[in-house]
């Protein structure tokens, strides 16, 4: 066998080991798992719905969440079904579910008869609306 030599002019002839071998580096590719069919609308109905409706003070708010899912096991479904190429259902689910929750304080809005009349009834109905307005923005 030819092993690989090291020479320099005016120096013998040295083997080297190292000159024999070469290293290569591939990238690390990671495939994710496949996902059954209704994993994103059943990892929806578990724990990320319950968790957004609670962020928005639904359902009694994230202090009654005790028992679901920890926020870290919520991040991993996210980041798995987004690494699925799956994220588009997710974002309808999380698109509807913000919609509903918009529709539910524009109703409750609407539901306020005023008299016209009464400048104290108008009052009020303004301080509902804004309050409407200051609770959306604080669950933002």
């Amino acid at each position: 066998l030819a092993k690989s030599i090291a020479y320099r002019p005016g120096q013998a002839a040295v083997y080297h080991p190292m000159l024999e071998r070469k290293l290569i580096l591939k990238p690390f590719q990671v495939h994710p798992p496949e996902l059954p069919a209704d994993f994103v609308a059943e990892a929806w109905e578990k724990s990320l719905r319950g968790a957004v409706r609670a962020s928005y003070g639904c359902d009694g708010g994230v202090e009654k969440m005790q028992g679901s899912k920890s926020l870290e096991e919520r991040y991993r479904i996210v980041d798995t079904i987004c690494r699925n190429g799956r994220e588009l259902e997710l974002f309808d689910l999380l698109q509807r579910e913000l919609h509903s929750h918009i529709f539910s304080i524009v109703k409750s809005i609407s539901e306020c008869e005023v008299d016209d009349s009464d400048i104290h009834e108008a009052l009020e109905y303004l301080k509902h609306v804004q309050d409407a307005w200051k609770r959306h923005r604080r669950d933002l």
